[in-house]
């Protein structure tokens, strides 16, 4: 009986060990038969639980969902901004260019404008001068400018080439005409018709209007002082 002790004190701590090692094998399964990996992402941060956290998604990731909404990125401009900007151009052909021609005169002046916003005044003569300035979009002047270019008497007078004359022509003793060249497009006119009788074309009401428009532009950007070296 005493040799039977010691075997039964091994038997016994041979069964505690054994629970042992059962219990430990059991904590790394849960009832849905997932399991529980240790870290099995490496981040540090613990336990990661079931199978999403390393699952890739549609875009080749593993993240369980995107956070950007389809269609939101790289979102283009509305449609009908282009139509706008074609709008704004037609009511606005450029360049225009604009002076007086002829006259026994000290100087030149010649008006151009680009892109409906950037002006540039010329003078030539015994000094040659220039200045530039910019119109704002709601330019005073510039909206006279672009209501007369608007009428139907005007885009008729205006032609491509050499501009017909609209009005008298008194260059021969010592007069002026004005010239005005839209897009290519041009037109002269001259002093107003004496007789209907008389070769002289009338000056179109539409044109004139024109022509005024053009040379107050002329006037409140002269008036500047980017151009004060061309004030009279």
């Amino acid at each position: 009986m005493k040799r039977l002790a010691p075997l039964c004190f091994l038997a016994f701590v041979g069964v505690l060990a054994l629970a042992a090692c059962s219990d430990d094998s059991n904590g790394t399964s849960d009832s849905r038969g997932e399991g529980i990996a240790a870290d099995a992402t490496a981040d540090g941060q613990g336990k990661d639980l079931g199978p999403d956290a390393t699952t890739p998604d549609s875009a080749g990731d593993t993240q369980a969902s995107d956070t950007t909404p389809p269609g939101e990125a790289g979102t283009d401009s509305a449609p009908g901004d282009a139509g706008n900007n074609a709008d704004a151009l037609a009511a606005c052909p450029t360049p225009m260019v604009w002076q007086y021609l002829g006259g026994l005169v000290a100087y030149r002046d010649k008006s151009t404008l680009t892109n409906c916003s950037a002006f540039l005044l010329e003078r030539s003569g015994t000094v040659n001068l220039q200045c530039m300035t910019t119109l704002a979009a709601n330019d005073a002047d510039l909206a006279k400018v672009t209501a007369a270019l608007s009428r139907s008497d005007t885009q008729a007078a205006l032609t491509t080439g050499t501009g017909k004359l609209y009005g008298r022509d008194t260059r021969p003793v010592d007069g002026q005409v004005f010239e005005v060249t839209i897009a290519g497009r041009q037109a002269l006119v001259g002093s107003p018709c004496t007789s209907s009788g008389s070769s002289c074309t009338p000056i179109p009401a539409g044109l004139a209007a024109l022509r005024t428009a053009l040379l107050d532009l002329t006037a409140t950007q002269r008036a500047k002082a980017a151009c004060a070296a061309l004030n009279p």
